[in-house]
């Protein structure tokens, strides 16, 4: 981990113990443990490979229309495709099928 933040691995070292005894002190649904093949996921990114915990960008762009109609579904959990229409007052059936 160091190796890839490019930080002391004192200083990782020492936070990655506080975090660990914060969460198992915790009681809650998250658990801190240290895996030592776990070195295998965690690397840094290259040109022919990604880590699935460390990428540079998204993948996927949305649309300010995608994003608007994402915003209205997420604050208004249940909603039907008319009410999300009504609300945006725009015909949105593309964004609605592209957010799916």
């Amino acid at each position: 981990m160091a190796d890839v933040l490019k930080e002391d691995k004192g200083w990782i070292q020492t936070a990655a113990e506080a975090l660990a005894h914060e969460f198992n002190e915790r009681n809650g649904g998250l658990t801190f443990v240290k895996l030592p093949a776990a070195g295998s996921w965690l690397r840094a990114p290259t040109s022919r490979t990604r880590s699935p915990f460390l990428k540079s960008r998204p993948n996927a762009k949305l649309s300010l229309a995608s994003l608007e109609t994402l915003a209205v579904i997420a604050y208004k959990q249940p909603i039907t495709v008319p009410e999300i229409l009504e609300i945006r007052g725009v015909h949105s059936s593309s964004a609605i099928k592209n957010t799916s």
